[in-house]
């Protein structure tokens, strides 16, 4: 009699980088981070959108070099088996409630979202670690390698996802008044391409205006969309609506793919299905996760935040399962790209790394080197965050303190807008 077929576990069908979804992703994530390292470069030297694009193309040129030549030696790693499975006694489940109403009590007392932030990363990180320590019933067992690769009809599937949510970021109208922001730096660098590039705030067309915080000169998006208009001819609005934001859409259930293959490998695609379902139900509502991920796809935080973080988490799960210098860079790659569309990368993206490799790693003490060689993969974030942490500060006006009543009234006033009244009829 044979032996039963191993089921799947965690990342059991990941491991198959042929996978186009793969590729795909990880050839734009280093597309973009390199342009990103170089606009940083460029801006905090104060040079122009000229030398930012001369930059780009040497740097793409080494980097296609290099890869060639050190690609298939980067990429060797061992694979580490699978975690074991996920159980949670009673008495750590109070341990759990406990943990989580600490940081919430203390956001409650002190009204500091720094504290309320580090707080739940810090729940979270002790919440997998209490969930995993205890061993499954069952062993974990390997991937029967039948099942690794992704079907034909499973890639066309996901192909017509794609371009259905490319279609829907065409056709959808949702203005959004950050847009006269964003725009406006593309537009005025496209425009005078000799001039520094994300010296000043171009919006209101006042001479020497600088930017309303400086922490915008990390992006690197906008400056993405002007150097292809300043190349191509074609207005940047025209780039921001009619090229990012279906490109972007397009990737959007192809991220999500990429993660959900090593949390579901059996049913990953009908939750993708599922997930995009119930983005695009409440329609345009504005504070929803659809209005960003299908309505507003051309924006960098909508980017960040529905195709940059589910593969930062997938990055990191990889990453815990074949440690190599590869995945190294892929990881490290995917953060820079991350902070390059929005600041708010700074501290969201090294949680989500984390935070995946809490999950994938065993524990043990071997692995402790995997956990640390994944966490440097934050260095440059955190060494650009303090090198601008006092400019930033000292740009910001500390916020009007509001009373308790006036904090209850806004609360409301936010949920029961008009323009969240779609949501709540959907609901």
């Amino acid at each position: 009699m044979s032996a039963p077929a191993p089921s799947p576990t965690l990342d059991a069908r990941a491991d198959d980088e042929t996978f186009w979804a793969e590729r795909v992703c990880d050839g734009g994530l280093t597309f973009l981070a390199l342009w990103t390292l170089c606009s940083h470069a460029v801006v905090f030297a104060g040079g122009s959108l000229q030398a930012l694009i001369g930059l780009f193309a040497a740097v793409a040129v080494s980097f296609l070099l290099l890869r060639r030549r050190y690609g298939a030696a980067a990429a060797r790693g061992q694979v580490v088996d699978a975690p074991p499975g996920w159980r949670l006694s009673p008495r750590r489940r109070w341990i759990m409630l406990a943990a989580g109403l600490a940081p919430a009590l203390l956001f409650a007392s002190r009204d500091h979202f720094v504290s309320l932030w580090l707080g739940v990363a810090a729940v979270l990180g002790v919440g997998i670690f209490l969930c995993r320590f205890q061993p499954a019933t069952e062993p974990a067992t390997s991937p029967d390698p039948a099942t690794t690769a992704a079907t034909a009809t499973e890639s066309r599937g996901l192909l017509a996802l794609a371009v259905l949510c490319a279609g829907l970021a065409l056709i959808s109208h949702a203005p959004n008044l950050d847009d006269a922001f964003y725009v406006s730096l593309a537009v005025e660098a496209a425009t005078h391409p000799e001039a520094p590039l994300l010296s000043g705030d171009p919006m209101h067309g006042v001479e020497g205006l600088p930017l309303y915080i400086p922490i915008y000169r990390v992006h690197s998006l906008e400056v993405l969309a002007a150097a292809a208009s300043y190349l191509s001819g074609v207005p940047s609005l025209w780039i921001f609506h009619l090229v990012l934001a279906p490109l972007g859409a397009f990737f959007i259930p192809v991220a999500h793919a990429v993660l959900l293959r090593r949390l579901l490998p059996r049913h990953w695609l009908i939750a993708t299905a599922v997930l995009l379902i119930v983005l695009a139900a409440p329609a345009g509502t504005v504070r929803w996760y659809g209005n960003l991920a299908l309505f507003r796809p051309w924006q960098g935080k909508s980017l960040f935040l529905t195709l940059v973080t589910p593969l930062l988490y997938a990055g990191a799960l990889r990453f815990a399962r074949r440690p190599s210098i590869a995945g190294w860079l892929r990881l490290s790659a995917a953060q820079i790209a991350a902070v390059g569309l929005t600041s708010t990368a700074f501290f969201a993206a090294p949680v989500a790394v984390g935070l995946g490799l809490l999950t994938g790693l065993k524990h043990s003490m071997s692995s402790l080197r995997t956990l640390t060689a994944g966490v440097a993969s934050s260095a440059y974030l955190v060494a650009l965050g303090l090198s601008l942490k006092g400019s930033v500060v000292a740009s910001v006006k500390a916020p009007p303190e509001l009373s308790a009543q006036e904090r209850i009234i806004e609360v409301f006033t936010l949920i029961l807008s008009a323009d969240n009244a779609r949501l709540w009829t959907v609901v």
